[in-house]
């Protein structure tokens, strides 16, 4: 990304934290819980089929960054658990290529 915007890899990811508020491993974590999130409210695929789906290698791994995220582990989420938290809004595109926000979606508070 730091070639692509004509930035050495360090002023990127000084300048990317100070607009993004998150450094871009951050941001991308954060991308893939939502969508996962999403995800399991959505669809009816396994928690493990939607964690290698978002990009997780291992579903342990998925698990416990969504707990970390959520506050909850993702099949309690998915049960209908309290409505998380999330610290930023972000909008989506659905698989049917239909625009939505991520807080109309997983009940977040948009960002402050």
């Amino acid at each position: 990304m730091a070639e692509e915007a004509r930035l050495s890899p360090y002023h990127f990811l000084r300048t990317f934290e100070a607009v993004a508020g998150l450094t871009p491993h951050q941001y991308v974590m954060r991308m893939r819980l939502r969508r996962a999130a999403v995800r399991l409210v959505q669809a009816q695929a396994s928690v493990l089929d939607i964690a290698f789906d978002c990009g997780f290698g291992d579903v342990s791994n998925f698990n416990r960054s969504f707990r970390a995220e959520f506050g909850m582990s993702p099949r309690a989420f998915r049960r209908g658990g309290a409505t998380p938290k999330p610290s930023f809004e972000h909008r989506h595109v659905s698989a049917c290529g239909q625009a939505s926000s991520i807080s109309e979606q997983i009940g977040s508070s948009p960002l402050a």
